[in-house]
């Protein structure tokens, strides 16, 4: 009686654990499943933001960079690809065989060591991206497509901007067409002197009724006196 006692104990625990083990597998599927929505979802949107970003001379998306964006989105992907390697191990390992639980141990694991290293590596372009800052001048009070954007960066050693026309996604580049004075090839200044973050800038009318824009700044390269005034389009 003893032993009949024992079997059935035995067998009990085997039953629960086979019960559990088709319940845990669909749990896993669902988790699969969306991950790899969301990651596909993110995949798209990454590959439409970098071709824009292609096409045009600045995208800006929430305050941010078109390739920043595409970054964070290839990162949001790889890590829908990790949650569907780790949902995999768990669909494909648990209750199987210890062969087939090993070979798919190995190589979902390196799929999800893979998703991680995706994860880091975008992770730290879009970091090294987002250094610039952007400022739309909305005092202007311009319409889509003729706003006036301002980009501040940091280089090496200098701040320097670059002037955009558009919106309020895509912008083309203008600061070409500035005449900057005598000797002044770029928009450039000493590490520091940031206006547009600072707000320290100005916006008039000439003769004329054309919005010029003001900022000094710190050691500009340029015989301007450290300030730059831009008669704007």
């Amino acid at each position: 009686m003893t032993t009949q006692d024992e079997q059935q104990e035995q067998r009990e625990p085997e039953q629960g654990e086979r019960a559990r083990a088709p319940r845990g597998r669909r749990r896993a599927a669902w988790v699969a499943g969306t991950a790899a929505l969301l990651g596909g979802v993110a995949s798209l949107g990454a590959f439409g933001v970098q071709r824009a970003a292609e096409e045009s001379d600045l995208v800006l998306l929430a305050g941010l960079d078109g390739g920043v964006v595409g970054h964070l989105l290839w990162a949001f992907a790889c890590l829908c690809g990790a949650v569907l390697g780790v949902a995999g191990f768990w669909f494909f390992v648990v209750g199987y065989e210890w062969l087939t639980a090993t070979l798919a141990a190995i190589v979902l694991g390196a799929a999800v060591l893979a998703a991680c290293g995706g994860v880091l590596l975008n992770g730290l372009f879009a970091l090294i991206s987002s250094s610039t800052d952007y400022f739309v001048l909305d005092e202007l009070d311009r319409p889509g497509g003729e706003q006036i954007l301002v980009e501040e960066a940091t280089g090496f050693g200098d701040v320097y901007w670059h002037v955009y026309q558009g919106g309020p996604v895509r912008y083309a580049e203008i600061t070409d067409s500035f005449d900057l004075g005598p000797d002044c090839e770029r928009l450039t200044g000493s590490p520091g002197t940031t206006p547009f973050a600072d707000g320290d800038y100005t916006l008039t009318s000439d003769t004329q009724g054309r919005d010029v824009l003001s900022f000094t700044v710190d050691r500009s390269y340029c015989d301007n006196g450290g300030t730059y005034e831009l008669v704007l389009p």
